[in-house]
């Protein structure tokens, strides 16, 4: 599988000079499969120049856009997504339905006449939109995808997706729990309070979390729904993941602050933890292979 992220910033777009290197636009994910299936996780703003190349490619037009969840930041691109408006393009829309809320719902409450002049109804393309629950297993030619609830808004999930004996996990908009009374975290409490987060993600060959916070200041942002980077680093370390990607950064960190925010994590996984997992400081147009 080929991956390239598209947008990494978390809660709102932040364009300026300030984040020219990291992006400042909001998360999106891409993945071109072996067979050649478009498979979109999220659909901040980053999906407005994916859906513009998108136009342009000739081997699918079939898309599957998994979302993690409805907060603005992940679907604010949705309105602006070109695919939406050729009728060339099947687009299946795949969302964790939470107290009868679902995707058609969401999307129609956007295009709303009252604060977005177009509404659903002019879109070309046919637009599914398919339900899922926690443990489903997509299958789609070739690759399995799973999915697992997240410490975050009720409804909010994790994906993983499998190709060829290949694993990522895509985990944005989770608070990875520490103990209070421990001033950083241990291997002991991680694995103690995030057991079915660890289980999900174990020996995966990349995952990427959300970093939204300095563990220097993570007290003040409890119970917010994100995680800190040291943090991150032992959830990376003892869930035994090859390729740990930083992502969702908040919107006040400079491109110098993510510096600071990857150099230490990496030393925590280095030099505290003697960890084989390697860390990454992901950003606009990123591409990797698994």
């Amino acid at each position: 599988m080929k991956v390239k992220f598209w947008g990494v910033r978390g809660s709102l777009p932040v364009p300026g000079k300030e984040t020219v290197r990291y992006g400042g636009n909001t998360a999106s994910l891409e993945i071109i499969t072996e067979n050649k299936e478009e498979i979109l996780f999220d659909a901040g703003t980053g999906i407005y120049k994916l859906g513009k190349k998108l136009l342009n490619e000739k081997y699918t037009k079939t898309i599957h856009l998994f979302l993690t969840h409805f907060h603005w930041d992940h679907i604010q691109g949705l309105p602006f997504f070109a695919p939406f408006f050729d009728k060339d393009f099947h687009i299946k829309i795949y969302f964790y339905q939470v107290n009868g809320v679902g995707g058609r719902q969401v999307l129609e409450s956007q295009l709303n006449p009252k604060f977005f002049p177009i509404t659903c109804d002019i879109f070309s393309a046919n637009v599914e939109f398919v339900a899922i629950n926690e443990l489903d297993e997509i299958k789609i030619n070739g690759v399995t995808i799973k999915n697992t609830l997240n410490h975050h808004s009720a409804g909010t999930v994790s994906y993983k997706v499998i190709e060829n004996g290949k694993s990522l996990v895509f985990m944005t908009d989770n608070e990875l729990y520490c103990k209070k009374e421990e001033s950083h975290p241990t291997v002991e409490s991680m694995c103690d309070l995030n057991k079915d987060l660890v289980e999900f993600v174990k020996n995966s060959d990349a995952l990427i979390h959300d970093t939204q916070y300095f563990e220097f200041n993570f007290s003040e942002k409890l119970g917010w729904g994100h995680s800190n980077n040291a943090a991150v680093a032992y959830f990376a370390h003892v869930s035994k993941v090859k390729n740990l990607y930083l992502f969702h950064y908040d919107p006040d960190h400079s491109d110098e602050k993510v510096d600071k925010l990857f150099n230490q994590t990496k030393d925590i996984l280095s030099n505290e933890l003697n960890s084989e997992t390697e860390v990454t400081a992901s950003y606009e147009g990123l591409e990797f292979i698994l």
